[in-house]
């Protein structure tokens, strides 16, 4: 109830013209991907960072997102890094809007402001990782909307399309057609 009323006030404020707000409610994170793995115990200068993101759309208005990010060390032991992280985190949204039938980046309102919403249980879950294994190393904070802009067109980047046709429904079973 509060929601709402906040909602019709921003509406007020900010769209007098009636038009809808774009807003998503963020729904539960889970990891589906959690590899850890330490050779040596090196002095960590610097952390290696690679991410990628698969946007999964599920219905009209649900879209899941898979942020992945792989985070190793510079430093080598053997020819091996020494320190190798790579967690998937999987959020859940609900849209205020309808998303569009062949969706791309530019055409899915605030997908940049859920993915920024979903880093910081990316970031917190590597630090833990690190952390529990004897380095205080923190990710640093990230641009993730211009990090999404840069590797957009990049094979790091997916948008699938989930959502099933209104005429790909069930067919009647012969047994039901007879009646």
């Amino acid at each position: 109830l509060r929601i709402e009323r906040l909602r019709l006030l921003a509406r007020k404020i900010f769209m007098p013209d009636n038009t809808e707000i774009p807003s998503f409610t963020f729904g539960k994170v889970t990891f589906p991907k959690i590899i850890f793995g330490m050779i040596a115990t090196p002095k960590i200068e610097t952390l290696d960072q690679a991410f990628k993101m698969n946007v999964l759309i599920m219905s009209d208005n649900e879209v899941r997102l898979l942020l992945g990010i792989q985070v190793s060390s510079k430093e080598k032991y053997q020819e091996t890094n020494c320190i190798m992280c790579q967690i998937d985190a999987l959020g859940e949204y609900h849209t205020s809007f309808k998303i569009d039938k062949k969706p791309t980046l530019d055409n899915i309102p605030m997908i940049g402001n859920m993915a920024a919403a979903l880093f910081p249980f990316v970031r917190e879950k590597v630090h833990s990782c690190l952390q529990s294994n004897g380095m205080a190393v923190l990710l640093p904070p990230l641009n993730v909307i211009q990090m999404l802009k840069d590797f957009a067109n990049s094979s790091a980047f997916a948008i699938q399309d989930l959502r099933v046709p209104p005429d790909s429904a069930k067919a009647p079973l012969e047994s039901e057609k007879s009646g």
